[in-house]
């Protein structure tokens, strides 16, 4: 089977926002930003934002809350999913 050589978007995202997670900009316990305004923000698809959630979400990161928003969840959980992609990412 191939690998990839590079992170897809919704990776790059996934790990964008685990990453304001562990530097506390953005705070446990808050929610995050609704999916049509973080497509503005990163500039990709509402699809793109929702496969991301659903990374943080599988990940114990975050918890998605259909109709009222995605609330963060754990960050000791943001730190693993950071160390386990690290080199990934570094590609």
């Amino acid at each position: 089977m191939k690998q990839r050589s590079q992170p897809s978007n919704y990776e790059k995202i996934a790990f964008d926002i685990a990453s304001r997670i562990v530097s506390g900009d953005l705070l446990v316990g808050s929610k995050i930003s609704g999916r049509t305004k973080m497509s503005s923000e990163y500039n990709v698809s509402s699809e793109t934002i929702r496969k991301a959630l659903k990374l943080l979400e599988l990940a114990y990161v975050v918890r998605v809350h259909p109709h009222s928003g995605v609330v963060i969840e754990d960050g000791q959980h943001a730190i693993n999913y950071l160390n386990q992609r690290k080199a990934f990412m570094s590609v």
